[in-house]
């Protein structure tokens, strides 16, 4: 299977179920910026990612991106991260406010390997429903 170049995003439907698969990055020892066009809805959007590498050593580093120019108030505030993430953990981020996290309507992050490591990760995008 070809490395994801995106985050594909999967919608969950209200009172129903949907096949999260993921997008799997498996190789590189660089860090790699992925994006999903979540069309501006960042609020209704949650990013699971899971750290596939079997070694101990081979944490995995994941940095939700903030938008290039949020409110000078809340600027502190744009921009998730979680260092440290343990081999077969998984990790969920958001969902994220609007404001702070779309600047052109996509939902970006960066994944980051251990300073001696290799990626290797599944990360889920999934876009919550609007239910009434």
């Amino acid at each position: 299977m070809a490395n994801a170049t995106a985050l594909t995003i999967i919608d969950l439907i209200a009172n129903g179920t949907a096949t999260a698969t993921g997008d799997l990055v498996t190789n590189g020892t660089n860090a790699v910026t992925l994006a999903g066009s979540v069309g501006g809805l960042t609020e209704r959007c949650v990013l699971l990612v899971t750290n596939d590498n079997t070694s101990a050593t081979q944490t995995l580093s994941v940095a939700v991106l903030g938008d290039d120019n949020p409110p000078p108030y809340k600027s502190t505030l744009a921009g998730k991260s979680k260092t440290g993430i343990a081999t077969a953990a998984c990790v969920a981020f958001g969902p994220f406010n609007a404001g702070l996290f779309s600047c052109d309507g996509s939902l970006k992050a960066t994944f980051t390997p251990a300073s001696s490591g290799t990626l290797k990760f599944t990360a889920r995008l999934l876009r919550l429903p609007s239910v009434v």
